[in-house]
């Protein structure tokens, strides 16, 4: 909500948040998806609420997550709606000229919503508004008494998370640090190299993919700079399955990190310092 209340009060939309009381607290998911959809869904209704309202609605239904987006905007016709998921299709050209856009970002919100297990779907009425909306199946998170137990073991040290994504370092940074570590930021690879010294961290998380010089460049770099005793172990980052066979790599951790992979990435390479 927080990302889109700038250009809500700049089209003199209202815009709100509606989280109905039997909701999880915390949940566990694709983060980035999930907020990459919710963004996308926000700013088309923004767009098209013209001094209007726009919701953001959040209930458990069936045992799913089921979020919607309200606005009373231009609303799109039954003919229209046929095509509406369609790659650079919008509800008619006058719509593109008036509002800009290419229609790209609906047909990749409803691919998102299928690779997290769901249905992108709209109901609408031409000239009084639409409502875009998905269920997902999404698992509570961890209650604080297994946090706790997870975080038990503590350990010291300084460790490097190279991550293009800010959400993601902001993320790693917090479950790190509840296990006890201080934690550096980079946003590329290039950032990472310019950030390391040897001995210096004890740890080195490094994103698969990222811009100008992904994960794996930035192993090659570290290696052909620094023999094997001056690199601390390791830690590549992946949404993909990855290699298990790369150089250099101590150990491959899935994307979204979870604090139990997390915990056990930490004690495969690290010291436990208190119990």
């Amino acid at each position: 909500i927080s990302l889109n209340q700038p250009a809500a009060q700049t089209a003199k939309v209202t815009l709100t948040l509606s989280v109905a009381p039997e909701s999880p607290t915390l949940i566990c998911c694709d983060q980035l998806r999930l907020q990459q959809v919710l963004n996308n869904l926000l700013g088309n209704a923004i767009k098209f609420a013209e001094h209007g309202k726009v919701e953001l609605r959040a209930e458990c239904t069936n045992g799913q997550l089921k979020f919607s987006v309200f606005d009373n905007g231009i609303g799109i016709t039954k003919a229209q709606q046929q095509n509406l998921f369609t790659s650079f299709t919008q509800a008619e050209a006058s719509t593109s000229r008036k509002y800009g856009g290419t229609g790209l970002g609906l047909n990749i919100c409803q691919k998102l919503v299928a690779l997290m297990g769901g249905e992108l779907e709209v109901s609408s009425q031409f000239g009084r508004g639409s409502c875009f909306s998905f269920s997902l199946a999404l698992k509570k998170a961890a209650p604080q008494a297994e946090i706790n137990e997870l975080t038990r073991q503590q350990f010291h040290g300084r460790v490097l998370v190279a991550d293009d994504n800010k959400i993601n370092r902001i993320v790693a940074r917090r479950m790190l640090e509840s296990f006890g570590l201080e934690v550096d930021e980079a946003q590329n690879g290039q950032a990472a190299l310019a950030q390391f010294e040897p001995a210096k961290y004890c740890l080195l998380f490094l994103d698969h993919h990222m811009p100008a010089l992904d994960g794996l460049a930035t192993i090659k770099e570290l290696r052909s700079e620094y023999l094997p005793s001056q690199l601390p172990p390791i830690i590549s980052m992946s949404a993909v399955v990855a290699n298990q066979d790369i150089p250099g790599v101590a150990t491959h951790l899935s994307k979204p990190m979870t604090l139990k992979s997390l915990a056990g990435c930490l004690a495969d390479n690290l010291a436990v310092s208190i119990s």
